[in-house]
């Protein structure tokens, strides 16, 4: 099994004020992650408020992470529910698109 070596950050979800998932920003937040050293992020988890979102609103901002990151920059998606077969379909979807 591989193993980060580094910083990994559980960055906050932006929002826009109506409280819908504001996904425009990541990308200035992946840079910014990345220009400073980081290695990864761990996103929808209790810091990225995962557990309020929806399960396509968490599947979308995990598509946008993983777009939106450099090479070599490790995403790791929470995919916990309290349902598992929401659990499962998360887990599949992130290793579709390649989340590490």
């Amino acid at each position: 099994m591989e193993k980060i070596h580094g910083l990994i950050d559980a960055p906050f979800t932006p929002f826009h004020p109506n409280g819908e998932v504001n996904y425009e920003p990541i990308p200035a937040y992946a840079d910014l992650l990345a220009r400073n050293g980081l290695k990864g992020v761990f996103i929808n988890g209790s810091s990225g408020e995962g557990y309020m979102l929806t399960e396509q609103e968490r599947m979308l901002l995990a598509e946008a992470w993983v777009k939106a990151v450099p090479a070599h920059f490790k995403v790791i998606v929470h995919v916990g529910s309290t349902c598992v077969k929401s659990s499962r379909r998360l887990a599949e979807h992130a290793q579709q698109i390649g989340a590490w």
